[in-house]
């Protein structure tokens, strides 16, 4: 399964994501698998940035702890907003409705 992160924040703020994106130095646990940053920029929208975590099932509640724990870092920065979502594989969707 995976936690697919999505932050947004004006182009002002920028630098100082930047700053905190560079001095977040400790390691990622074992059991999750980050992929990203990604980003990308939209007129009137500002920035947007996906990150893409990926874990087992049974690690879900600490993973999210984990992740939670890594944004707390930005959000005392002007304009930051951020939105978390779990995904889940298509065949374990498929086991829970019973048609694998």
């Amino acid at each position: 399964m995976v936690i697919i992160m999505e932050g947004l924040y004006p182009p002002q703020s920028a630098k100082e994501i930047g700053k905190r994106w560079m001095e977040a130095t400790a390691p990622w646990p074992d059991y999750i698998t980050p992929k990203g940053a990604y980003i990308s920029s939209a007129t009137g929208e500002g920035i947007r940035a996906i990150l893409i975590y990926e874990f087992d099932r049974a690690k879900m509640a600490e993973a999210l702890e984990h992740i939670g724990s890594r944004i707390e870092r930005y959000l005392d920065v002007p304009g930051y907003t951020y939105n978390i979502q779990v995904w889940n594989e298509a065949q374990e969707v498929m086991k829970m409705i019973g048609l694998a």
